[in-house]
């Protein structure tokens, strides 16, 4: 992707005759914003999402190498390329600085034009796409079903985990659905008693579509991840923003790794990425208490049978709840639901066959033949959608 014409460059350096050396030499072709101190740079960068980062390594307070790790740790979804530009130039400091996380080194004094070429490769480098990152809460998916997660998808990035109950944060490389065993193996217990914190999962692609980076020239949202339980069976809650002619944010229910019911909405071609993000983050809650409710309903028509006007009487209310339906109920209304699909199927109604089988996923998770009826539906849909545009 080509660089856009004005990227967005922060400087931070404590030096100020330096800093505006640097600034004069990068507004030619930049909007720049210069900073003498990291604490006002971190706060500036809550609303601020640079293309690139040239800092200074030695500074009163925090120093570079602490700065970029606030950052990071702040904004773990951004993926903005860092420049330390420093007096020191030993093998050790540069190399501390790589090992950091620098992805590029150079050494005060730069002539002017060597600088601006430096900043122009890391915009080049970082047009590629976006790795795909998700983001969730430790108390709605634990660290054993992100295990499951990983190992059922064949992730391969890296799980980040931040919880008050870790002394810091943990990043855990993750090959082809494994986890490093030689970061979790000594504190295995400990993680999976985790009861609070956050989690950042990043990847390549992680089972839906690839945000085409050069489809949007700004600082992709994340995605969220969460899991509800149905009859002792984890359902995944996954939304993403994708791209194909029109950038969607898109919610993905799934069982064991099937998805059951999808929602797809258009993004705005004019929203900046706050708005993006709060999108996904709404969708993505709606997702969420929508199959609580269908949840929820299905219970009751299992327990109680239709609504009457008699439900609302006083009597009603206080009579003791009905027992649970039995496995024999539960599989009568499987087979009922996956039979109407059926009929529906058959006379072209696929939208209606697709709601009867989801709701008896609801009830068997495990079911292979509506998870293959959910699929061929889903199929059928997509054909007709690409149809129709």
């Amino acid at each position: 992707m080509i660089p856009p014409a004005r990227a967005r460059l922060l400087l931070l350096d404590d030096d100020l005759a330096m800093l505006e050396s640097i600034a004069c030499t990068l507004r030619a072709e930049h909007d720049v914003e210069a900073y003498p101190s990291a604490a006002e740079a971190l706060v500036a960068l809550e609303a601020l999402v640079p293309d690139v980062i040239v800092s200074d390594v030695v500074m009163p307070g925090l120093g570079g190498f602490e700065f970029r790790r606030r950052y990071v740790a702040a904004h773990p979804e951004r993926r903005t390329p860092f420049l330390f530009l420093s007096s020191l130039g030993d093998p050790e400091t540069v190399t501390a600085a790589l090992e950091a996380g620098a992805d590029d080194y150079v050494v005060k004094p730069v002539a002017p034009a060597l600088l601006a070429a430096r900043v122009r490769a890391l915009l080049r480098r970082s047009g590629a796409p976006t790795q795909a990152t998700f983001r969730g809460d430790l108390a709605r998916l634990s660290f054993a079903a992100l295990l499951e997660l990983c190992e059922a998808k064949r992730f391969s990035g890296e799980l980040l985990l931040r919880s008050p109950e870790l002394e810091h944060e943990l990043t855990i490389p993750v090959h082809g659905g494994t986890l490093d065993e030689g970061v979790i193996a000594p504190q295995l217990d400990r993680l999976c008693a985790l009861q609070s914190g956050s989690f950042v999962l990043r990847a390549s692609t992680f089972g839906l579509e690839r945000l085409d980076a050069q489809e949007r020239e700004r600082e992709a949202p994340t995605g969220r991840l969460s899991s509800l339980q149905v009859n002792g069976r984890t359902l995944e809650v996954q939304t993403e923003l994708v791209s194909d002619d029109v950038p969607m944010v898109v919610s993905l229910v799934l069982v064991g790794g099937e998805p059951v019911a999808k929602i797809r909405r258009r993004a705005p071609l004019e929203l900046d990425g706050a708005a993006l993000q709060a999108l996904i983050d709404a969708q993505h809650a709606e997702s969420e208490a929508t199959m609580q409710d269908r949840i929820s309903a299905m219970r009751h028509r299992l327990q109680h049978g239709p609504a009457t006007s008699t439900e609302a009487e006083p009597s009603r209310r206080d009579a003791p709840e009905p027992e649970p339906p039995s496995a024999d109920e539960i599989a009568a209304r499987v087979s009922q639901f996956l039979d109407e699909g059926l009929d529906r199927s058959r006379v072209g109604d696929w939208d209606g066959a697709l709601d009867c089988w989801e709701r008896a996923m609801l009830l068997d998770p495990e079911n292979r033949t509506l998870a293959a009826n959910v699929h061929v539906a889903q199929r059928k849909l997509r054909a007709r959608e690409a149809e129709r545009s």
